[in-house]
């Protein structure tokens, strides 16, 4: 697909948890480690709240490799790595794409269901499952559950088109997401001065929670370069616009604005695959990461360039 390998990266897997965890989660950047001395990108495949039966699992772990991946592809600046929502989406496609599974986690929450299930929009909780219908459904803060709406779009690209076709559109599409951005904002957000970054307003969604228009408006620039990108590939046949135009419709959004949107953007010429030096931000949240990681975990792998190293001797590389 175009991505660069990460050069080291360490996972750990605690499933005899000390403390009430978050989750599994990922250090995109690299990260001194004052326990073993070397730096790398860490994975912690931790229990969620005490629960740990999705501390070994495989899908799971394929969705936090995702997260690695794009970060060692594409730099800080990158749209991608700046946007939580797009983040998740293409860490849980990256990972139904690979294996050809739409759904990850099944059990890691409740016996038998899957976080999320991108082929059904469905996200996966202790009391069972939730589909993300339309706009109205669009959650404040949990981008896990919004990026479904962005999956499910691939996902059902991937059954209309094939995975090779799918394999080619990836690289081109997360490429387009990152240098359309700048005019993006310039149309349909704007910036705050004061801040120095993108800002919208809110609005309630009729559910009784709020939920930002700027997460409405990054589905509409999420569909304007999809539209885009298939075009320049020759891929935007009859079939694959009713299969968008079907489901912006079903989700709420405007069609004819999304076609205006994808004939406005366009590229700022930066190149956002070339790596640059970390910001003051991102080494203090890394410096004050490292502290944690590797303190309480059950087995510790490298995986390298060169193979698998086994961080924990009693622990085989077969296991």
């Amino acid at each position: 697909l175009g991505f660069k390998v990460p050069d080291d990266t360490k996972v750990i897997f605690d499933d005899i948890p000390l403390v009430p965890s978050g989750g599994p989660h990922t250090y995109p950047r690299e990260i001194f480690n004052v326990w073993d001395g070397k730096s790398s990108v860490v994975i912690r495949m931790d229990p969620i709240i005490r629960k740990t039966d999705g501390v070994f699992d495989e899908s799971i772990l394929l969705h936090e490799r995702g997260h690695d991946i794009l970060h060692a592809t594409f730099n800080y600046n990158a749209f991608i790595n700046k946007n939580s929502t797009f983040q998740e989406a293409f860490a849980d496609f990256l990972f139904s794409l690979n294996r050809n599974v739409s759904r990850n986690g099944v059990g890691a929450l409740k016996e038998g269901v899957p976080i999320r299930d991108v082929a059904r929009r469905e996200h996966g909780g202790f009391s069972g499952s939730s589909r993300m219908n339309d706009i109205t459904d669009m959650d404040k803060s949990p981008s896990h559950n919004n990026s479904l709406y962005i999956s499910n779009t691939l996902w059902r690209l991937k059954e209309q088109l094939g995975t090779d076709q799918v394999n080619k559109l990836v690289g081109g599409l997360l490429d387009n997401l990152n240098t359309h951005r700048a005019s993006f904002v310039d149309m349909r957000l704007f910036k705050d001065t004061k801040l120095g970054k993108e800002s919208s307003e809110k609005i309630h969604n009729g559910t009784g929670k709020v939920s930002s228009d700027k997460q409405v408006k990054n589905l509409e620039y999420f569909f304007s370069v999809l539209r885009k990108t298939l075009a320049d590939q020759g891929s935007l046949d009859k079939n694959v616009e009713t299969i968008l135009d079907t489901t912006i419709k079903e989700i709420g959004l405007n069609p004819k604005v999304i076609g205006n949107i994808q004939r406005k953007i366009k590229p700022d010429g930066v190149n956002y695959r070339e790596q640059v030096g970390q910001s003051s931000y991102n080494r203090s949240i890394l410096i004050a990461g490292s502290i944690g990681v590797g303190i309480d975990g059950a087995a510790a792998y490298y995986i390298t360039k060169k193979g698998i190293e086994v961080v924990d001797d009693s622990i085989s590389s077969d296991d």
